[in-house]
């Protein structure tokens, strides 16, 4: 027998371990996010995830005053304006050694008032995709935000009278946890740049 046989074996039982170790892990995650999606799949309800304590209809939450708002209690929130577009960037890590596909979805946006207006989100890459053994790969969610136009105005970008949010859950299908993601959307004139037709010539 030669001398490497024993270091053939270890390296045999170490190699059988390790893949042994990985389906367990690959189970038990798999298990987990099965878990996972029967807490986040369904809404959460409008009161406890868009963080007012009393219906919209009664005012109580502060949300009286159209700068106020109130922000859904989620993992990401956007700040925008109607008729912005915004990018919210994802970093995929697959920690193995093993390729790991993952599929993307966006689920359906559940509005936080009575302000009427329109969120629409999708990736910039096509799902699923595959992440080759210990690669990171940033893939970006494009989030563009409107609101209701006075009149005919083809030009005009639309408003919303008060804040208005909205929340979405984002998932990573076997990669993480889904990603609750809320816009919260600002009138124009909050925030406004001042400018003052003070030229003293009138």
């Amino acid at each position: 027998m030669s001398s490497s046989a024993p270091t053939d074996v270890l390296n045999d039982l170490a190699t059988g371990w390790a893949e042994a170790m990985q389906r367990w892990w690959d189970d038990s995650s798999s298990a987990v996010r099965t878990l996972q999606r029967g807490w986040t799949t369904e809404p959460r309800g409008d009161q406890k995830a868009c963080g007012c304590t009393q219906s919209h209809e009664q005012q109580d939450c502060g949300c009286g005053d159209p700068c106020t708002c109130c922000v859904p209690q989620a993992d990401v929130v956007l700040h925008a304006r109607a008729g912005e577009r915004r990018v919210l960037a994802f970093s995929l890590r697959n920690s193995r050694h093993r390729e790991r596909e993952v599929s993307l979805e966006v689920g359906p946006w559940h509005a936080c008032s009575d302000e009427q207006v329109s969120v629409q989100a999708r990736f910039d890459v096509d799902s699923p995709l595959t992440l080759q053994g210990c690669e990171r790969k940033v893939v970006r969610l494009l989030v563009a935000v409107s609101a209701p136009k006075d009149g005919d105005q083809r030009e005009s970008l639309g408003d919303v009278g008060g804040c208005a949010s909205a929340y979405a859950d984002v998932r990573f299908e076997g990669c993480a946890r889904p990603q609750r993601i809320a816009v919260v959307v600002h009138p124009a004139v909050c925030d406004a740049v001042d400018v003052t037709c003070d030229c003293g010539c009138c």
